[in-house]
């Protein structure tokens, strides 16, 4: 009897909307997507691995605020894709995943790790994160004054703690999407937030507000006056003179606020498809395709692995800091080589 009616829930399963794990049927897909998900996934822990090792071994850097920030998206990029290998939608098991048939951990497995609640939780962190920044920017630049007064050190401690809190708050909405079905291969499907449709489109635009359009609204707002306000202080150097230290600290102030601008951009062009076609998804505007919606969620997890390179390419500093890391690392492996060929050689 409980083989029979696990037929028939499969059976209906692959015509309902899909779990956020979903996998493609075709064979092409099943080894595209894996291979995606983990090249993007090893790639983010490396190199903002790498970000992380720079503030730990020149910490001097994070007595200002933007580095205190970058490295909260640094730790946050790498949790991220860690939780994405061991979960359902990094697709690394396959059809082979050991989900738990225990009826009093599936429902929890599927609320906390189905759900992929701490993969969006932590990639609302990063999203607000760069909101911040450009918060951050928008005073260097235009209220300097304020500045300092606003980013002190334990304000910027009590921001990095809201952030993550706000990134769990509005991330909430997934573990009440997620229900377990014992009976079936893939037990978490995902549900709709309620029964009625109208609550659901109230819900779903409210959320997407919230977790995308807010912070990218304030992203815009803050660079579009930035760029008014640096475009004023060019005309003004035109007709007047500046000392070497006044026009270097500028220089600076550019660059950093030109790294995060290119981080914004990057993050909005990664992040756009996946929250359009979940809302019309969840609107049941459109029908959900696996292959699209797979492909929405690996250009979320390829922006954690391209904003260290962001940093690295627009940051003059950030990029001779790192290469002093890596000449570190190869000297020890050098000389680690190069005494072990001499103990090797006496006789």
């Amino acid at each position: 009897m409980c083989n029979l009616i696990a037929s028939i829930n499969e059976s209906l399963n692959e015509n309902r909307t899909s779990t956020p794990a979903t996998h493609e049927n075709s064979t092409q897909t099943t080894n595209v997507i894996p291979f995606l998900y983990v090249f993007f996934a090893i790639l983010a822990i490396i190199d903002n691995f790498m970000i992380c090792l720079l503030f730990l071994s020149h910490r001097s850097l994070l007595n200002q605020a933007s580095n205190r920030f970058i490295l909260l998206l640094a730790t946050v990029d790498v949790l991220t894709v860690i939780i994405v290998i061991i979960s359902p939608v990094g697709q690394v098991f396959g059809d082979n995943y050991p989900y738990p048939r225990d009826r009093s951990i599936g429902p929890i497995f599927c609320a906390v790790i189905g759900s992929e609640y701490f993969i969006w939780a932590f990639g609302f962190t990063s999203v607000y994160t760069i909101a911040i920044l450009s918060i951050e920017r928008l005073y260097m630049v235009v209220q300097p004054r304020y500045y300092k007064k606003l980013f002190t050190s334990s304000n910027v401690n009590m921001m990095i703690a809201g952030l993550i809190v706000l990134g769990l708050i509005i991330a909430m909405a997934n573990p009440f999407q997620s229900r377990y079905e014992p009976y079936v291969k893939k037990p978490c499907k995902w549900v709709p937030l309620t029964k009625n449709e109208q609550i659901n489109t109230i819900l779903y635009t409210v959320i997407f507000v919230m977790q995308f359009l807010l912070p990218s609204t304030i992203i815009s707002t803050c660079y579009t006056i930035i760029a008014c306000k640096i475009r004023k202080i060019s005309i003004m150097d035109v007709s007047m003179t500046h000392s070497i230290k006044s026009v270097n600290n500028r220089r600076v102030k550019r660059q950093v606020t030109l790294m995060i601008f290119a981080a914004s951009i990057i993050l909005i062009i990664c992040w756009l498809p996946n929250q359009i076609y979940f809302l019309l998804v969840q609107l049941k505007v459109v029908e959900t395709l696996t292959s699209i919606h797979l492909l929405t969620k690996i250009l979320v997890i390829a922006n954690s692995s391209l904003n260290p390179f962001v940093y690295v390419i627009f940051n003059k500093n950030y990029r001779k800091l790192m290469m002093q890391i890596f000449c570190k690392i190869y000297r020890r492996q050098f000389w680690g080589l190069r005494r072990k060929k001499v103990h090797l050689q006496v006789p």
